[in-house]
C-alpha cells in the first residue's frame, strides 16, 4: 500500500468532500519542490494540481499536469485515484471543445472506477458522457447516461442534486421548462443550504437564462445578480464568461442590439483567451450574428456567422450549427436585392439549418427559426412562409 504525504491526503479529500477553493489555497501553499522525485507521491500532486488548474480555468496546465499523474499513476493499482485525474482531464477536453478526448477520457475514467468498484466514480463519468452527448445536441443520449448516473448515486444527496440539475438543463433545450424548473430549484436550494458556492452559481445561470426564455425578465436579472456576487467573490473565470453570454442573450430578447453587441464583442475576446476552441466559442459567435443583424450590419453578420459555422461543423455541435444556417439563409436573402424571385443559396441553407433543428428536437430554437420564414422566402413564396409560421405556433412558448 503506497504511502503518501499527510497535507496532500488532506488537499485530495477537501476536493473529494466538493471544497474546491479551501482545496486550491490549501494545495498551493505545498512546496512544489518537496515533490520532485518520481512516484506515485509526485502523481497525486499532479491530479490535483491537475483539478486545481480546471477549477481556475488554466486548462491547458490542468491537461498538462493531468497528462503527466497519469504516466505516474496508470501502472499502479490505485484506480480511484486514476479514475479522478481521466474525469478531470475529460472535463479539461470538453470545454475546450475536444469532445472526441473528452469522451475518450470519460470512457477510461468508467473504466479506472469500475476496476475499483467505486460506483460514485462510475456515476461521474457517466456525467460527463451525458455533458459530451448534450454538447452534440444528442438530449436523449445525455438524458439516459444521467439517468443510469442518478441509479448509480441514490443515498448520495449531493450528487444526486448535480445530476438532476443536469438533468434540468437538459429539459430546458427539450421545452420541458416546468419540470427543469422544478430540478434546478432544488439543487440549489441543496447548494445554498450547503455553501457549495461554485455549483450554486450554476444554478442561478441556468434558472437566470431560463427566465428569460419565459420572458421573465425581472426575475433573470435576479437571477444574474446573485450569480455575480458569487462569481466576483470567487473570481470564477468560465462562470463570468457564461454570465456575460447569457446578458447579450438577454439584451437580445429586449432588443438591444447595441448592448449586445458591445457585450458580446468583449466576451468573445476573453473566451478566445481562456478557451479558443471551445463550445462557449460557437455560442457568442452566434448571438454576436443576431445582434449585428438586428443592427442591420449584415456584412458583419455575414463574416460572423460564416466563422461560427465553421467551427461548428468541426465540433459537431448541431444545435449552433441548425441555428447558423437559418442565420446565413436570411442573410443571403438580405443580400438578394430583387425579392421577386427567391435565392437558391438563401433557402437551401435556411432548409438545411430547420432540417438539423427538427432532428434535435428543441422546439424553442426550432420555433423562432420558423418565425424567420418570411425573411428568407419573402415575395417569392408566400406559401412557403405561411406554412412555416403555422408549424412555429405548434411549438408556442413565450418567444413572441
Amino acid at each position: 500500500m503506497a504511502e503518501f504525504d499527510q497535507h496532500l491526503l488532506s488537499v485530495e479529500e477537501l476536493f473529494i468532500l466538493r471544497r474546491p477553493q479551501i482545496a486550491i489555497e490549501e494545495l498551493w501553499k505545498l512546496d512544489p519542490a518537496t515533490y520532485q522525485s518520481p512516484g506515485l507521491e509526485r502523481g497525486l500532486y499532479l491530479a490535483l494540481c491537475c483539478e486545481a488548474n480546471l477549477l481556475g480555468g488554466d486548462y491547458e496546465e490542468a491537461i498538462t499536469a493531468g497528462v503527466s499523474a497519469l504516466e505516474l499513476l496508470a501502472p499502479s493499482a490505485l484506480n480511484r485515484r486514476v479514475g479522478r485525474t481521466l474525469w478531470n482531464l475529460s472535463k479539461c477536453y470538453s470545454l475546450i471543445g475536444e469532445l472526441t478526448d473528452a469522451e475518450m477520457r470519460a470512457r477510461d475514467a468508467i473504466s479506472a472506477f469500475r476496476r475499483a468498484e467505486h460506483r460514485p466514480g462510475v456515476a461521474l463519468g457517466l456525467n460527463e458522457l451525458a455533458k459530451v452527448a448534450s454538447i452534440r445536441s444528442e438530449y436523449a443520449k445525455a438524458t439516459e447516461f444521467l439517468q443510469d448516473a442518478l441509479i448509480l448515486s441514490q443515498g448520495d444527496k449531493g450528487r444526486e442534486q448535480l445530476l438532476k440539475s443536469n438533468l434540468g438543463r437538459l429539459h430546458i433545450y427539450t421545452g420541458r421548462w416546468d419540470e427543469a424548473e422544478k430540478l434546478l430549484s432544488g439543487a440549489l436550494e441543496h447548494d445554498l443550504k450547503n455553501k457549495l458556492e461554485l455549483p450554486a452559481v450554476r444554478k442561478y445561470l441556468s434558472l437566470g437564462y431560463l427566465s428569460s426564455l419565459k420572458r421573465e425578465f425581472g426575475a433573470c436579472n435576479e437571477y444574474f445578480s446573485k450569480a455575480d456576487e458569487l462569481i466576483e467573490k470567487n473570481n470564477f473565470s468560465r462562470e463570468r464568461l457564461n454570465l456575460a453570454e447569457y446578458r447579450g442573450h438577454l439584451a437580445i430578447l429586449q432588443g438591444d442590439y447595441l448592448l449586445a453587441r458591445t457585450s458580446l464583442t468583449k466576451t468573445l475576446a476573453a473566451s478566445k483567451k481562456l478557451a479558443p476552441e471551445s463550445a462557449l466559442i460557437t455560442q457568442i459567435g452566434r448571438l454576436l450574428t443576431e445582434a449585428l443583424m438586428g443592427l442591420e450590419l449584415t456584412d458583419d453578420a455575414f463574416v460572423m456567422v460564416q466563422k461560427t459555422l465553421e467551427r461548428c461543423s468541426i465540433l459537431g455541435e448541431r444545435v449552433e450549427l441548425g441555428v447558423c444556417h437559418v442565420l446565413l439563409g436570411q442573410l443571403h436573402a438580405e443580400r438578394n436585392d430583387n425579392r421577386e424571385f427567391t435565392d437558391e443559396q438563401a433557402t437551401h441553407q435556411y432548409e438545411m439549418g430547420l432540417s438539423v433543428l427538427r432532428e434535435i428536437g428543441d422546439p424553442l430554437l426550432l420555433g423562432r427559426s420558423l418565425l424567420r420564414a418570411p425573411d428568407v422566402y419573402g415575395a417569392a413564396d408566400n406559401d412557403k412562409s405561411r406554412k412555416a409560421l403555422k408549424e412555429a405556433v405548434a411549438y408556442s412558448k413565450p418567444w413572441e
